[in-house]
């Protein structure tokens, strides 16, 4: 049976995924400035070991990213992802540990990227170098798996995942997809990620008149146009568009996981993650006006920073706003949208999130919780722009990423693993001749 199987894999060979961890997280990679070589010459001393090979492209000195098949048949292809790079740490006052040194305390391993995401790094390219081990696994598999390993998806991929769609497309065609990012939540377990909300930051900048501030009918002051905006921006009305899950299916499986109170979070909290999964939601992010403290402001601009559900397009926000500012009488403004992140959801993947459901709960021992994510990964490029069922599903607590001190638990490194091998093991399995 390949669960006992890959628990004996895992367990055997624990000692070594987590020293190919912690050398991920030793490996340098903040971005900004962006430096991902080293985290993949990490990569490559692994992978010569074991005799596979790979591909490196770097679109800039230094910003590498890694891509190795293994082709063990003509059935699916299995496409693994996950990013190199790491924010950095910021105030190192604020770290109880050197953010590079990967110290092991208490089951936990420490350092920046920890959790987000070379826990999932490691855990994906050691799942398909433990199968390989293993004659009894491989012997029934019928199929290709793929692992890219991506720079620079902490800012815009553009040195990632997007220059590979231009310069190695074919590469990145799979039947399915798993992008490895953290997807823990506190107090709830794993989480299968089948979608996640868009981002468009839109600058609108109001103008007015300039005046003497001893004058002010002379002028038409634009700061307080802006203000006006603002407080009104709660009459804003988007289309209407179905959140690919609901409310109810998300208090339901909240239900069935039994999760306590939710100890240490603010009273209302769950009614707060269902309005921010389900529902578009922005904030005011920026406001900047004026130059000089006599002098009435001709220019005013707010940065609004929109989270989206699949549906909604930038052109319905835009057009939402425009409308707005006409209602209000408004009428000399420019609106851009410099950063646009769509929005992407899972399209017939059935298949995927029951084979991952299942992993969950043979090895973490609990149901996960199917949603979507409030934030953007590179997991939209391969759903919006390749058209691969993708989800994300890996090692961390999500809310750990981005943190001063951040941290994986080791038993959760290893429990993706063996999902991770169990996919491999339903999705490309050889089919029984009738």
């Amino acid at each position: 049976m390949s669960i006992e199987v890959i628990d004996s894999l895992v367990k055997k060979y624990e000692d070594e995924i987590v020293e190919f961890l912690r050398n991920l997280i030793k490996a340098k990679s903040y971005n900004p400035p962006g430096n991902e070589a080293e985290v993949v010459n990490v990569i490559i001393d692994k992978l010569k070991e074991v005799g596979i090979k790979y591909e490196v492209l770097e679109p800039a000195p230094n910003r590498s990213n890694l891509i190795f098949n293994v082709n063990l048949g003509s059935g699916p292809i299995l496409l693994f992802n996950g990013h190199t790079d790491v924010v950095p740490p910021g105030d190192l006052s604020k770290w109880k540990y050197d953010p590079l040194s990967a110290v092991v305390i208490n089951g936990k391993i420490y350092g920046r990227g920890a959790t987000d995401m070379k826990g999932g790094l490691a855990s994906m390219i050691m799942s398909i170098i433990l199968y390989l081990r293993s004659e009894s696994l491989v012997k029934n598999i019928n199929g290709r798996i793929v692992m890219v390993a991506s720079a620079d998806e902490e800012m815009n991929s553009d040195y990632g995942l997007k220059y590979l769609v231009k310069v190695r497309r074919e590469s990145l065609i799979a039947d399915y997809a798993i992008v490895g990012e953290p997807t823990g939540m506190s107090n709830v377990g794993k989480a299968i990620i089948i979608g996640e909300k868009g981002d468009y930051e839109v600058h609108v900048k109001i103008y007015g008149k300039k005046a003497h501030s001893s004058v002010p009918f002379l002028g038409v002051n634009a700061v307080e146009l802006a203000c006006n905006f603002v407080h009104n921006l709660r009459r804003l009305k988007l289309p209407k568009v179905k959140s690919p899950i609901s409310k109810l299916d998300l208090i339901k499986q909240f239900i069935n996981r039994r999760p306590k109170a939710m100890p240490g979070r603010p009273k209302g909290s769950l009614l707060q993650y269902l309005k921010t999964i389900t529902e578009t939601i922005y904030s005011v992010t920026m406001i900047r006006g004026g130059f000089k403290g006599n002098v009435i402001p001709d220019e005013c601009e707010v940065v609004i920073d929109f989270r989206v559900i699949p549906g909604h397009k930038s052109g319905d926000v835009v057009n939402a706003v425009k409308k707005l500012l006409n209602d209000l009488g408004i009428n000399k403004f420019n609106i851009e949208v410099p950063i646009i992140f769509e929005p992407s959801v899972l399209k017939n993947g059935d298949d995927l999130v029951n084979v991952l459901k299942e992993g969950v709960k043979v090895f973490y021992g609990h149901d996960p919780i199917v949603t979507l994510a409030p934030g953007a990964s590179d997991a939209r490029i391969l759903r919006n722009i390749l058209g691969v069922k993708t989800i994300v599903f890996g090692p961390g607590n999500g809310e750990l990423a981005h943190s001063d001190n951040e941290y994986i638990e080791i038993n959760d490194v290893l429990n993706s693993t063996k999902v991770y091998m169990y996919t491999i093991s339903k999705l490309l399995s050889k089919k029984e001749k009738s």
